[in-house]
């Protein structure tokens, strides 16, 4: 049997969600879920709390970024290099 985590934890480390799903699952696999699960419990504590969320370009979608917007938690998701991208960032990298 194969098992692959996933986690959510505070910058400090202390954690605030895990999942544990089958070893065949996407990385960013339930992601969105655990996010609203994480956010509603934050929020009926403090209402107001702000949140920032920070993922690699794994949980990048449209859905996840919809989901931020639409509950005003601030975040920055990598993106995937490619190759448009380094063309764009050549100038800088020298």
């Amino acid at each position: 049997y194969c098992y692959t985590d996933l986690f959510c934890f505070t910058k400090e480390g202390f954690p605030l969600g895990a999942v544990v799903r089958a070893g065949n699952a996407a990385p960013a696999e339930g992601s969105l879920a655990m996010l609203d699960r994480v956010t509603n419990a934050l929020r009926a504590k403090r209402k107001r709390m702000k949140i920032h969320f920070a993922a690699d370009s794994a949980f990048g979608s449209e859905a996840m970024y919809d989901y931020c917007e639409d509950n005003k938690i601030e975040y920055v998701i990598g993106i995937a290099p490619n190759h448009a991208l380094e063309c764009l960032a050549k100038p800088f990298v020298e």
